[in-house]
């Protein structure tokens, strides 16, 4: 009988140790990644309000053209691609007023690979986030895909926007007020951040749990003015744009 009884009590134990071990390590399934930092949900949509500024050399007259317009994104639909991933069309739309009528002004494709957020935006490939989200995520080259030195049009003239790009996660899970919508999570990334004496390049991006992305500030200046003294680089810039995105409503 007290053979029984001490088998018992090693099986019972055993029972509890198991029990501990298992409850002790989260299924897969339970780790929050972070992924519905961008929901990728067919019907989903943001509008946001852009601002913008553009350096112009006209007659050797540096003119900043400011613009300000509407932007609506929306995941429209699905389809796969040469790899077999599922990539979800994202269609953009302008409007200059609040109630003018939408027209379409390009089309893009988001999908995620690898834990990996990936979208590809006028035929240039971007890794827009890294899953698990963190503040200890080691930086990455979110532009892999993209020539560094490659030069884009603005305004007449060739300028190398990406340049010394290196995302990372600045903040993560933070409440955020953009306009008058407030985020109980968001989180920033840092995609460039470089300051020499000819060029500037800085770009961040927002996105809040459930939402998608909130908020996108850029600037991409050039400058010859080795000595404008204190001069920001909104005043000394010769080329380039500043852009800031807010959004403004989303379902």
């Amino acid at each position: 009988m007290k053979s029984l009884q001490y088998l018992f009590i090693i099986l019972a134990s055993g029972y509890l140790l198991f029990s501990c071990t298992s409850c002790g390590t989260p299924e897969p399934e339970d780790i929050d990644l972070g992924i519905n930092y961008y929901p990728l949900e067919v019907g989903k949509f943001r509008i946001y309000k852009v601002d913008s500024i553009i350096y112009d050399n006209k007659n050797n007259t540096i003119v900043q053209d400011t613009n300000s317009f509407f932007l609506k994104e929306e995941l429209t639909d699905t389809i796969r691609d040469n790899q077999g991933n599922l990539v979800y069309t994202l269609e953009r739309f302008e409007r200059a007023d609040i109630n003018d009528t939408w027209r379409v002004k390009d089309v893009y494709g988001v999908t995620l690979i690898d834990y990996q957020l990936h979208t590809v935006e006028e035929n240039q490939r971007f890794i827009k986030l890294v899953y698990p989200v963190g503040v200890d995520v080691a930086p990455w080259n979110g532009n892999t895909f993209i020539d560094e030195f490659t030069t884009v049009d603005i305004a007449g003239e060739s300028i190398e926007i990406f340049k010394g790009w290196l995302y990372e996660y600045s903040e993560v899970d933070v409440p955020m007020q953009i306009q008058s919508i407030v985020f109980d999570s968001t989180l920033t990334v840092i995609q460039a951040s470089e300051d020499n004496l000819i060029e500037y390049r800085y770009s961040t991006e927002t996105y809040a749990r459930g939402v998608g992305l909130i908020k996108k500030d850029m600037q991409i200046l050039n400058t010859q003015c080795y000595n404008c003294g204190t001069d920001t680089w909104e005043e000394k810039a010769e080329k380039g744009f500043i852009l800031k995105q807010e959004i403004i409503d989303y379902n």
